[in-house]
């Protein structure tokens, strides 16, 4: 069994692109880049133009913006039914004649109505309970139409009945799939995502990292209410009120922060490389990523700074302690602790610079041990191959 290929049909959606590392922040591409490397054939399944969809996707839209118009209230067409049954006739075919082993399909739609006899494997870092229930953050789902909320469950439940197995990036969407789908928790998997990184840092760079003069703060301000970039400006008053030599780099944020001690980066597109090496270099004189979030499931962000050795100050919610371990690779503060709390936290470590270094190694172990691309792959193939072999028996 280990030795027959397997092939892989990797399903996306007609809005999105795996080749493009702005899609779910680059995930779609560094799930089939893990894929690739792991499993050897992956065949990318997406809508091709045609006329149908051109139809369809049009259909959608107008009929989002009428129910925007006349009842002011939002419409997720992703979601639909008619969009649903729409993959099912431009797939099946092509799922048939492919010679298919496994298909991965990391959307909650595309593979909710599929009827096939090829292992379906849904991966994703939350379920649709968990994202609808913090939609005061998450305003893409906020202010729905009724019909649409109920689409957008019976589509979700859809999905995670009709996949044989589950891979969530964290233990909280894992448990929400049991308890609020009742799925089989035996085909539920935790497997957290990998750094979303062409270039892997030397690890003898990062323990040549400066931490004798200033504190570079690094927070990520392009969701900035979200990731609760004013808290994140209360954490840098408070460490200057404790003397604390301290300088915050806010990315993406597209406001105009009044301070001296805030440098503002616009967004980065890692799509090009001028703009990856400034993201690499930002990372690589960061001290602290500083992101007190109100809502979150696993971001990527947490991976990559692992690669960098780099502690994580953050927030104990959604999946967030799946990956940021207290004391070991950063901290994860309640939901409603103070800047003055975070500021407390990160002046204790770095007027410690022995726990400095400590936290920065683990972070990287914890990246060379289980948050990269390859161990995620291999778990997949893992997770895979025992399937089968369950199947067989």
């Amino acid at each position: 069994m280990k030795d027959k290929p397997i092939k892989i049909a990797y399903l996306t959606a007609v809005y999105e692109s795996p080749y493009d590392k702005r899609t779910w922040s680059g995930l779609l591409y560094y799930i089939m880049k893990a894929l690739e490397k792991e499993f050897g054939e992956v065949v990318v399944f997406t809508p091709v133009k045609s006329k149908t969809r051109y139809i369809l996707i049009k259909l959608l839209s107008f009929f989002k913006k009428i129910l925007k118009k006349i009842f002011r209230k939002n419409y997720i067409f992703t979601f639909s039914q008619l969009l649903a049954r729409y993959y099912v006739n431009i797939y099946s075919k092509k799922l048939e004649k492919g010679g298919f082993d496994l298909i991965i399909a990391p959307h909650l739609t595309v593979a909710s109505k599929l009827k096939t006899e090829i292992p379906i494997f849904h991966v994703y870092d939350a379920t649709f309970e968990q994202i609808y229930g913090m939609r005061k953050y998450y305003t893409f789902f906020s202010d729905l139409v009724s019909f649409c909320v109920k689409e957008c469950k019976k589509t979700a439940r859809d999905t995670v009945q009709n996949a044989d197995v589950l891979i969530y990036s964290s233990d909280w969407a894992s448990e929400s799939a049991i308890k609020d789908y009742q799925v089989d928790k035996n085909k539920v998997f935790t497997v957290p995502f990998g750094a979303n990184l062409d270039v892997i840092p030397d690890v003898n760079v990062i323990k040549k990292r400066n931490v004798s003069n200033t504190c570079n703060l690094l927070v990520f301000g392009y969701d900035w209410e979200r990731k609760g970039g004013d808290i994140a400006l209360d954490v840098l008053n408070e460490l200057l009120k404790q003397k604390i030599n301290v300088k915050m780099i806010a990315l993406g944020y597209k406001g105009k922060i009044e301070n001296d001690n805030i440098e503002q980066i616009a967004f980065l597109d890692k799509n090009n490389p001028d703009d990856y090496k400034k993201y690499e270099e930002l990372m690589f004189n960061a001290h602290f990523l500083l992101m007190p979030t109100r809502a979150d499931c696993t971001p990527i962000a947490f991976s990559d700074s692992a690669a960098y050795g780099l502690p994580v100050i953050t927030t104990d919610v959604g999946g967030v302690t799946s990956l940021i371990k207290n004391g070991i690779n950063g901290f994860a503060l309640p939901y409603e602790a103070t800047g003055k709390e975070y500021a407390e936290v990160i002046t204790k470590i770095w007027n410690n610079k022995e726990k400095y270094r400590e936290l920065s190694a683990n972070a990287r172990k914890r990246f060379e041990d289980e948050l990269n691309w390859e161990h995620w792959a291999k778990e997949i193939k893992k997770i895979y191959l025992n399937f089968m072999n369950d199947k067989s028996n």
